[in-house]
């Protein structure tokens, strides 16, 4: 869902400046969803988790649902099948 209402805003301010937005936003927000998961298992409230995990889940959907759009428009024709491929599957090669 987050992707999806992500991509649609991006089509109005932008791809590039969406994609630095959501990065520069779940960057932020990243440590304190994550104390809301840990402080949810301190004090066992299942609403504070699922709200935690929910916010975890919409931050790491919301930048990574604007990559293949946005790489499909950064190359070429004839190079955006293999461009995009290596490009949306870069964190892969790189982690492994």
């Amino acid at each position: 869902m987050a992707a999806t209402l992500w991509g649609f805003a991006s089509d109005f301010i932008g791809r590039k400046r969406a994609l630095i937005i959501s990065a520069i936003v779940s960057a932020v927000l990243a440590v304190p969803a994550y104390y809301v998961v840990y402080y949810s298992a301190v004090v066992r409230s299942v609403p504070l988790l699922v709200l935690g995990a929910f916010l975890m889940g919409w931050l790491s959907q919301w930048p990574w649902g604007l990559v293949p759009v946005y790489l499909s428009e950064r190359f070429a024709m004839q190079r955006r099948g293999s461009g995009v491929g290596f490009g949306y599957s870069s964190g892969i090669f790189i982690s492994a």
